[in-house]
């Protein structure tokens, strides 16, 4: 089921036109030309059929997906910024009052022991920094930002994990990490001048790229690859019930949201 009709039908053919490398021009002019209650209406529509085609036609998945991911990322940055500077200054400032530069933990870039056990303990407690304030900022976070991840969280439901159980609930947790965390709050970790932060070192950039990439891992539940990371297991692995717990409380008041929504327009 879901899927068909004629409507979805055009919208499959478009989201199968449109080339990856187009799609985040479109989701933007999309983003700008429609009303906010149109373009959610759209966004949610395109993660149904997304996830219906994973469901039931995985050959056709991948089609159309990276429109449907850059149309949430433009919504995300239209509505939620202010959400994403919440979280991100306070980081930038912390990582800014460190007196060792940057948080280098890798032994091909810092040959120092000393000065790298230093640096993976102020890592260590700038990601866990990062993580609690993530999970006070659920208030933060708009009503566009949380319909979203409760439709995400509701399609996968529907098509993806329809057995139910813990280990299914936490992987379409994991899906909602990617929209919140992997498109709209990590890109500004990294770049924060993009939010209106001032112009960064290149120490201090390289220090938000490594909380981001620990970020990241919590986020969607894999395994450190780098192996300068190694060591970080444990915390990504204590921090992410953090994580998950928040992306569940900010999908229970999407539904919410969604439900006002869907009553306001009847």
């Amino acid at each position: 089921g879901g899927g068909g009709g004629g409507g979805d039908g055009a919208l499959a053919a478009l989201l199968d036109a449109v080339p990856s490398s187009s799609s985040a021009t479109l989701a933007a002019a999309l983003v700008e030309a429609l009303c906010d209650d149109s373009a959610m209406r759209l966004a949610q529509r395109c993660i149904d059929l997304s996830c219906h085609r994973s469901a039931f036609q995985p050959q056709a998945a991948m089609r159309g997906a990276t429109l449907t991911t850059t149309l949430l990322t433009a919504l995300g940055k239209r509505h939620e910024m202010a959400w994403v500077r919440s979280v991100v200054v306070p980081l930038v400032e912390r990582v800014q009052q460190y007196d060792g530069g940057a948080y280098e933990v890798d032994a091909n870039r810092c040959d120092d022991v000393a000065v790298r056990e230093k640096n993976a303990a102020a890592l260590t407690e700038c990601f866990k920094e990062l993580v609690s304030a993530i999970a006070a900022s659920r208030e933060q976070l708009g009503h566009h930002g949380r319909r979203l991840a409760a439709h995400v969280r509701g399609s996968a439901r529907r098509y993806l994990y329809v057995d139910g159980g813990a280990a299914a609930d936490e992987a379409v947790l994991t899906l909602v990490g990617g929209f919140l965390m992997l498109r709209l709050l990590n890109p500004v970790v990294v770049t924060p001048e993009s939010a209106g932060a001032p112009k960064l070192s290149r120490e201090h950039r390289r220090s938000l790229v490594l909380v981001a990439k620990l970020a990241q891992y919590a986020s969607n539940g894999s395994k450190l690859t780098e192996s300068y990371l190694a060591d970080f297991q444990s915390v990504v692995d204590e921090q992410r019930p953090i994580l998950l717990r928040f992306l569940a409380d900010v999908c229970d008041s999407g539904d919410g949201d969604d439900a006002a929504a869907v009553t306001a327009a009847a």
